[in-house]
């Protein structure tokens, strides 16, 4: 019983430092109310409780860190890295800083989603982070511009400004990529149809490594990359995951996937996804938001504490 105890104790001690030094963007230390939920003894809460301590949480402060990597490696310096090539391996320093600001001047960042979801939210520190110019953010409506031709009594649309050939796209969480597919695919075919020449780009924060894939099959986007890329062992309960290698006594990876099934069933709308949309069976949340391929039981607010919030999305 005290070997159990002291277990315990430590991954308390854990979740506590996580609360000083991680998550301290969560106002309430609120763990204690959500162990609560498990009505089936201590090694439930045992189990629950290492999970929590395996859990990664993206706060402000890494979510900045994050935009300022995703301008800086994903977008910056392939550009650069091109600019030399095509200019016999320059390191003129000058010539590079004026050829790029040349393509960034070029270049026009959009959010994936309407006016109120995250992909548009985190455009605002995107641009702060990377001291950006306001004209370089636009709606997707404003890329095209509309001309009624008299004789033909329709429509045209045609490219708004011939300056812009670089277009990207700026999200948090990539899953399997449907959500992606769902806003970019129709708009990227009418920016290529209209500007051929144009690249356009999907870049995330955190996304899993199949879903770019699926984002990058399903539309005619140029490049699809990520800063944070999940590969199987992110998946809590696969064969490859990296959460129970050094698991201590007590704790077992069979026993924490059935607890995560019984009490998922009970907080998803979905039934058949227990362990998070897709059954993706992740550990994470952004100080903004937790994405639904997150365990529910760490999200779910029904009937249900949750340790981490959720804002459901409604659609009508």
């Amino acid at each position: 019983m005290e070997h159990d105890i002291s277990i315990k104790e430590s991954l308390e001690n854990k979740v506590i430092a996580f609360y000083t030094d991680i998550w301290k963007d969560i106002r309430e230390v609120n763990y204690q109310k959500w162990l609560n939920n498990f009505q089936g003894g201590e090694q439930e809460k045992l189990n629950a409780l290492y999970l929590l301590t395996k859990f990664t949480y993206f706060g402000n402060i890494e979510i900045r860190a994050m935009l300022k990597a995703v301008y800086r490696d994903l977008y910056k310096y392939p550009i650069i890295e091109k600019i030399r090539k095509e200019n016999g391996d320059t390191i003129d320093e000058s010539f590079i800083k004026k050829q790029f600001g040349l393509c960034n001047a070029g270049t026009r960042f959009l959010g994936v989603g309407n006016p109120s979801e995250s992909g548009v939210h985190l455009l605002y520190y995107f641009r702060q982070e990377n001291n950006l110019s306001k004209k370089l953010f636009v709606h997707a409506h404003e890329l095209f511009s509309s001309n009624y031709l008299e004789q033909e009594q329709k429509m045209e649309q045609t490219w708004a400004d011939n300056s812009i050939n670089h277009v990207v796209f700026l999200d948090d969480f990539c899953g399997n990529g449907s959500q992606a597919i769902g806003y970019i695919k129709d708009l990227v075919d009418q920016m290529k149809e209209l500007n051929a020449t144009c690249q356009v780009d999907y870049f995330v924060l955190v996304a899993n490594k199949e879903g770019l894939k699926n984002v990058k099959d399903a539309t005619r986007i140029d490049c699809a990359k990520a800063v944070f890329e999940l590969d199987d062992s992110f998946k809590c309960f696969s064969d490859k995951s990296r959460y129970f290698a050094n698991a201590k006594e007590g704790i077992e990876k069979d026993y924490c996937k059935k607890l995560c099934e019984r009490y998922g069933k009970k907080r998803c709308k979905d039934a058949k996804s227990p362990l998070g949309f897709n059954n993706d069976e992740l550990l994470l949340s952004f100080f903004h938001n937790t994405p639904n391929n997150t365990l529910p039981i760490f999200w779910s607010d029904v009937d249900w504490y949750p340790v981490f919030n959720r804002s459901i999305k409604i659609n009508k």
